[in-house]
């Protein structure tokens, strides 16, 4: 009997605990919306139909910006000289894909 005793007691604690747990989060996800909704995307108002048939231009969402670290180690060149940002862009992919596997390659036992 003393083990069922137990066994609810544990329960109730693991219970109390979560509940803590739960609600400290809560507060601080309350406490902090600018840091909760990072991820979400920005609301962009619905167009309103334009009268007499004119096509109005949609509104461009407020650009995220985002810190992003800053390799000056290797400059890399100016996208003018490399091409169109697509171009550019699988280059820096291709680039980081052969790092990688230079990386793998060098690895002992890999």
């Amino acid at each position: 009997m003393s083990q069922v005793r137990f066994a609810i007691v544990a329960g109730i604690g693991v219970l109390a605990i979560c509940g803590v747990v739960l609600a400290a989060s809560l507060v601080d996800y309350v406490s902090h919306p600018e840091v909760a909704n990072v991820h979400v995307a920005p609301v962009v108002a619905t167009p309103t139909p334009s009268p007499a048939g004119e096509t109005a231009a949609p509104a461009a969402p407020a650009p995220i910006t985002t810190s992003v670290p800053v390799d000056t180690a290797s400059p890399s060149p100016s996208p003018t000289a490399a091409g169109s940002p697509s171009t550019q862009r699988s280059a820096d992919l291709a680039k980081l894909l052969q790092q990688l596997r230079d990386r793998r390659h060098k690895r002992p036992g890999g």
